[in-house]
C-alpha cells in the first residue's frame, strides 16, 4: 500500500509541475525538416554603427550553409525584435513569412543534399553572399 501511495504521490507531483508548451515554443525548439535541412557553416554579420547615437544604423547578415537534405524552403530562428526587411539569394529576393521567433523562407530553387552555399568565410568584397538579410533603415545603394 505504501508503494502505491508513493507512486501516486510522485505521479501527481510530476503532473502538477508539467509545463504547457505553446506553438511558439514548438517552432523554436522542435527539430522539424525545415530546421534540419541545412547546417550553418558561417555567419558573416555586417554592422554600421552610429557612434554619436550609440546605436546600430543598419546591418545585414550573410549565412553560409551546407544542405543536409534536398529542400525548397526552410526556417531560420530569429528573435521577434530583429526585423527582417528582405532576404536575398542568388541575385534575387525570396519570399518569407514570420511566426513568432521563426522566419520561414520559401519559393527558392531546390537545393540538393550536400550542396554548399560557400562553406568557408568569404573574401571581403562588396557583393552579397549566398543568403543575405537586411534590416530596416538600410537602402540598397
Amino acid at each position: 500500500m505504501k508503494k502505491i501511495t508513493t507512486i501516486l504521490l510522485l505521479f501527481s507531483v510530476l503532473l502538477s509541475s508539467a509545463q504547457d508548451f505553446t506553438r511558439k515554443d514548438s517552432l523554436r525548439g522542435e527539430l522539424t525538416p525545415s530546421r534540419t535541412c541545412y547546417d550553418v557553416t558561417f555567419y558573416d554579420l555586417f554592422l554600421i554603427i552610429d557612434i554619436p547615437e550609440r546605436s546600430i544604423e543598419r546591418s545585414f547578415n550573410e549565412i553560409y550553409f551546407l544542405a543536409t537534405t534536398d529542400f525548397t524552403e526552410f526556417q531560420i530562428d530569429l528573435a521577434l525584435n530583429m526585423e527582417v526587411q528582405k532576404i536575398e539569394f542568388e541575385n534575387g529576393e525570396l519570399e518569407f513569412s514570420r511566426k513568432f521567433d521563426a522566419v520561414f523562407v520559401c519559393d527558392m530553387r531546390e537545393l540538393e543534399r550536400l550542396e554548399s552555399m560557400r562553406n568557408a568565410p568569404p573574401a571581403p568584397t562588396a557583393e552579397s553572399g549566398p543568403l543575405s538579410f537586411r534590416t530596416s533603415g538600410e537602402s540598397d545603394g
